[in-house]
């Protein structure tokens, strides 16, 4: 991928690389200005947040490889999950002839069940980390002297982990609608008569769910990883244009 270079005062030279890690190298930058020392105290605040936005990114960037590693994992364990999942039901299907015209008919409304199973744990994940940013937020705000950029920074944390336990929740509430139509559709007889089998596909659905679950979980963690990689990134960018317009200002 592509470096990065961030030019930022007291001589400091920022190369970042998108899940790499962080390097900081020292660089001569002479300063001119009428007043050289009014110069240095506010490019001295300008970058004092620099140190721990770096170590920020270089743990977003560690996260975000860790995660990202879970993820292939996981989805090749739902991939087989349901394979499966499949053998057995064409297996089940063809030994009890009698009831795979149920089967069969009764597949749509299983199917949907596993959807609002996959939704809650969705759902459940979503509210955690929601949580989880609330709690880190409350912590920060009751610092003797917190950091304005990480007040910022965890009020947009929680905005966005908000957002997405309402997005799950929307989708839960839909598919927990589509599981009460389908059981109409389908019958309570039908569904009854072909339980047995799939109560048999039952300990491989609870594989199937939690490998989506894993999925689900770890695909918001590289989201939030990259979000977080990201805002350290602008807010460098922001340090250094500040710089470089302070720097004109002394020098003119």
């Amino acid at each position: 991928q592509d470096w990065l270079k961030i030019s930022v005062p007291t001589a400091l030279l920022v190369v970042v690389r998108m899940c790499g890690p962080v390097v900081v190298e020292q660089d001569v930058v002479g300063i001119h200005s009428t007043d050289p020392a009014e110069c240095k105290h506010d490019e001295d605040e300008l970058i004092r947040q620099v140190p721990l936005l770096l170590e920020r990114m270089n743990d977003a960037a560690a996260e975000l490889n860790r995660l990202e590693l879970e993820l292939t994992g996981a989805e090749a364990k739902h991939k087989n999950a349901l394979v499966t999942w499949s053998h057995l039901y064409d297996e089940l299907r063809s030994r009890h002839g009698s009831v795979s015209g149920a089967m069969d008919h009764a597949k749509p409304y299983f199917d949907t069940l596993h959807k609002c199973q996959a939704a809650t744990g969705v759902a459940r994940e979503a509210k955690r980390q929601w949580k989880l940013q609330r709690v880190n937020l409350k912590a920060e705000e009751q610092k003797e002297a917190p950091e304005a950029q990480m007040l910022r920074t965890l009020r947009q944390d929680v905005q966005s982990c908000e957002g997405e336990f309402q997005a799950a929740s929307k989708a839960l509430k839909s598919a927990m609608a589509e599981l009460q139509a389908q059981r109409q559709k389908v019958g309570t007889a039908t569904i009854e008569s072909a339980r047995p089998c799939f109560s048999s596909l039952k300990r491989l659905q609870l594989d199937l769910v939690a490998a989506q679950e894993d999925v689900a979980r770890l695909t918001l963690g590289i989201r939030e990883a990259k979000a977080d990689y990201k805002e350290s990134l602008r807010e460098l960018n922001r340090i250094s244009d500040e710089v470089h317009a302070s720097r004109s200002r002394c020098q003119s």
